[in-house]
């Protein structure tokens, strides 16, 4: 795995629109990645369950095949006993430019 982020990298670093689209992900995925750490050891189906929705629905939302929305995830934080919150936070201007 490492010599595959070090290959990518090498790719990022060579094509600027590269990494914009990476980066324009970023969100996303950290999204996703919150919310399974918050899902800890309560499966799909039970999330499902406690939201109401399908298993689909969650399946598609940790997938990160599509943008998350906000009333999902706030369903969803609910469901596991948590508040979501959003934070904004400036992002380092060397690494624009």
């Amino acid at each position: 795995m490492a010599r595959f982020m070090e290959r990518f990298e090498e790719h990022m670093e060579a094509d600027p629109e590269l990494r914009a689209e990476y980066e324009s992900l970023e969100p996303r995925f950290r999204a996703i990645s919150a919310l399974i750490k918050a899902r800890g050891d309560v499966s799909q189906s039970e999330l499902a369950r406690r939201m109401q929705v399908s298993p689909g629905v969650i399946s598609r939302l940790e997938s990160a095949q599509h943008d998350p929305r906000l009333g999902t995830l706030a369903g969803a934080a609910r469901a596991l006993g948590y508040d979501l919150e959003i934070n904004f936070r400036r992002r380092d201007q060397s690494a624009s430019t």
